[in-house]
C-alpha cells in the first residue's frame, strides 16, 4: 500500500459508517490516511498505519505527527505487539467484522 492508496472509498462515506462528525476544515491528509488505514485493517499497527500515510521508513517526528493525527480522530492505542502499538479507532465496521 503506497500513499493515499484508498480503493475507492471516501471520506464521507467512512465518515457516515462510524458516526463521527465529518469536518473537511478540521481534517489534514495525515487523519484522512490515519482513518483511511484504520477502515481497512479494523485494529492497525503503527507500521500498517505508517504505509498509509508516508512512503519509506517514518522518522521519529514523523510517528509523533502519526499518534497526535490518530489521538485527533478518536483512535486509541490498545495493546503492544513486541515494539508497536495496536491502535483501534471505536465505532468502527469494517470489511473484516463479518468474517
Amino acid at each position: 500500500m503506497g500513499v493515499g492508496a484508498t480503493r475507492g472509498v471516501t471520506l464521507r462515506g467512512i465518515a457516515r459508517r462510524i458516526n463521527v462528525a465529518f469536518d473537511r476544515s478540521r481534517w489534514g491528509k495525515l487523519q484522512s490516511r490515519v482513518l483511511y488505514a484504520l477502515c481497512d485493517h479494523g485494529e492497525a499497527t503503527t507500521r500498517e498505519i505508517s504505509e498509509y500515510c508516508r512512503d519509506g521508513k517514518p522518522t521519529e517526528r514523523q510517528l509523533y505527527s502519526q499518534r497526535r493525527a490518530a489521538r485527533s480522530i478518536g483512535a486509541r492505542p490498545v495493546r503492544r505487539v513486541g515494539r508497536q502499538w495496536i491502535w483501534k479507532l471505536d465505532g468502527i465496521s469494517t470489511r473484516h467484522d463479518a468474517t
